[in-house]
């Protein structure tokens, strides 16, 4: 880390030499020429003033912040706040605008150039960036401080690698450094784990525990030694890890009590063992007492407890009982508030079906007025034609009548001057052609009695289609069925209309 940050600083003073000799342009952390910064701060500021530019700055240093660019670029966050703080002052003693943009434009290239940096370094260094949020969760900074100070420089060190651009540079280093933080986060599972049972045997040793009660002493031992050999190799297993920690505190202050009332018996004389005794059948009339048992100090200790621990099963099964039996009627309750929803949805569906029904039987009046308008107007229409067809049949019949006589007359007339030649042939010509008019207005009335006649049938077609949907439309009506209100009653079917 150190020589790295000397190298970095190295390059810096290089830099600052040069702006003061020969003339040579200043550069910054984000290798710009001052010319190019003042270019690029003039652009990204053509309409604001030095107030907007500085509050500009503020917001991407912010930002920066909150993206944590004080670890994962740091190099670029110190530079954004030394062009801020040069911004400030600048602002402070209303310099030119040109110097406050010139300023305001470093801070903000170098917040985005950190924002950069940070996507490279979660990208190169994901697996070292896990571990530490890990440890930083499980408080290994308060636990091994300066463990855990040492391995985040490591880090850091790597941070600053890829910060400079020199990602390759960070393979050597990486494998053991991911090593030593699995290694840190394990011994800190283990600590938070066991620390609180090594602590209370800790109290024991100091009694000299290993001596008085070495049975249980081993057994404590084990214990630990279970639990240090199960988060070893399995350090997530937290659920199995609670409960052998549980059992390891357990195991300790077992020891340590045992340990302790041991001691206080040790020398006593005849007068205190009794009172020890009294004191022990004592406690066991109270926990007797609590279970609703009959004093029992009539027997011997080791009977006392069996008639407790007797009394202990029976409540123990009464209360499962219980337990089970409320269960039953939680269930219950449950089923029965499954029914009532069902209930109060098919009293609404029943509603509903009912305002349906209404709804479609209002429809089908309507559709039964409109339809029987429809007929009658259909049936006057075909009454009118049927008239109109008679009339005029009976007029084309006539007329044809008529010409006959006519040209029966007329052929009367034209053998009785048939004397007369001339005068007959132009009688014949004018004649034949009266005749060829009343041919001609016979056809004109046949075609109109056709045409009526295709009038009426059409006529007569819509007429049929509209008593079928009037037929249908009865139909629909009368398999309309309106929904129950609730499971007990029946079914009803709707009325006809």
């Amino acid at each position: 880390m150190g020589k790295l940050k000397c190298q970095l600083i190295a390059a810096a003073l290089s830099a600052v030499l040069l702006s003061g000799c020969g003339g040579m342009p200043t550069m910054g952390f984000s290798n710009l020429f001052q010319s190019d910064v003042d270019a690029a701060a003039k652009t990204r500021y053509a309409n604001k003033n030095a107030e907007e530019a500085l509050a500009g700055a503020e917001a991407a240093f912010a930002k920066g912040g909150e993206e944590k660019l004080n670890f994962y670029a740091p190099e670029h966050f110190g530079d954004a706040r030394d062009a801020l703080e040069k911004a400030r002052k600048l602002a402070a003693k209303k310099a030119e605008d040109s110097d406050i943009f010139a300023e305001s434009y470093r801070t903000e290239k170098n917040i985005e150039e950190g924002i950069q940096v940070k996507a490279a370094v979660k990208k190169h260094l994901a697996e070292p960036l896990r571990y530490q949020e890990a440890l930083e969760k499980r408080g290994a900074e308060q636990i091994f401080p300066k463990k855990y100070a040492d391995m985040m420089d490591d880090l850091s060190d790597l941070i600053e690698l890829i910060e400079a651009d020199k990602p390759g540079k960070i393979a050597g280093d990486l494998p053991s450094l991911v090593t030593e933080l699995r290694a840190l986060e394990i011994k800190t599972i283990k600590f938070n784990a066991l620390n609180p049972g090594q602590m209370v045997l800790a109290q024991a040793d100091k009694l000299d525990a290993e001596k008085i009660a070495p049975g249980l002493y081993q057994k404590t031992t084990v214990s630990l030694q279970q639990a240090e050999a199960f988060i070893q190799l399995n350090p997530y297993e937290e659920a199995k890890t609670a409960e052998l920690s549980a059992a390891f505190v357990f195991a300790a202050k077992h020891l340590l009590h045992i340990t302790e009332e041991t001691i206080a018996l040790q020398g006593v004389d005849k007068k205190s063992l009794v009172w020890g005794i009294l004191q022990q059948e004592e406690q066991l009339l109270q926990i007797g007492e609590a279970m609703g048992h009959t004093d029992v100090r009539d027997l011997p200790l080791a009977k006392q407890a069996a008639a407790l621990a007797s009394r202990a099963t029976d409540l123990s099964a009464k209360e499962k009982e219980v337990k089970h039996l409320n269960d039953k009627l939680a269930e219950a309750g449950k089923v029965r508030e499954t029914l009532e929803e069902k209930l109060t949805g098919a009293q609404d569906d029943a509603r509903s079906a009912k305002v349906e029904v209404a709804e479609l039987a209002t429809q089908i009046k309507a559709r039964q007025a409109t339809t029987e308008k429809d007929k009658l107007a259909s049936n006057t229409r075909t009454n009118e034609l049927e008239k109109q067809l008679k009339q005029q049949s009976a007029n084309a019949r006539a007329d044809a009548l008529l010409a006959g006589t006519r040209i029966n007359e007329l052929e009367k007339q034209l053998k009785a001057k048939s004397n007369d030649g001339v005068a007959a042939n132009a009688r014949i010509r004018q004649l034949e052609q009266r005749l060829a008019v009343s041919k001609a207005s016979a056809d004109k009335l046949q075609a109109r009695v056709s045409a009526l006649d295709d009038a009426l049938n059409s006529e007569k077609d819509r007429s049929s289609g509209l008593t079928e949907e009037l037929a249908d439309a009865d139909s629909a009506e009368t398999t309309v069925v309106a929904a129950p209100e609730d499971n007990s009653k029946p079914r009803m079917q709707a009325p006809s209309l």
